[in-house]
């Protein structure tokens, strides 16, 4: 499988969720289930971790495909997951392109 189909895929997939559960629980309710305990806390401070690892790695490819980071570094923090893969989406569809 292509990296296309694949990232087009983990996108549907954890956009999917994501949209779901904040239209049946709330944005909120992400952040108080990611604090609800100690184990909680700790993959949520994981999950923040590797997330500015790949806000760090979006910066610079962006930088060197001469594009602006800084919208996919702010839906990184608004929606997670997503962006960064919407980006390497954006990212293959583009470079097919070229």
């Amino acid at each position: 499988m292509n990296k296309k189909i694949t990232y087009g895929l983990m996108l549907i997939i954890v956009a999917g969720y994501t949209a779901y559960v904040i239209a049946t629980d709330g944005y909120l309710s992400i952040v108080h289930a990611g604090m609800a305990s100690a184990g909680a806390l700790q993959i949520t401070l994981d999950l923040v971790a590797a997330l500015l690892l790949v806000v760090a790695w979006i910066y610079q490819d962006a930088k060197a495909q001469q594009r602006n980071p800084w919208p996919w570094i702010a839906a990184t923090c608004v929606v997670g997951t997503s962006a960064p893969l919407a980006y390497l989406f954006m990212r293959e569809l583009k470079n097919q392109q070229a």
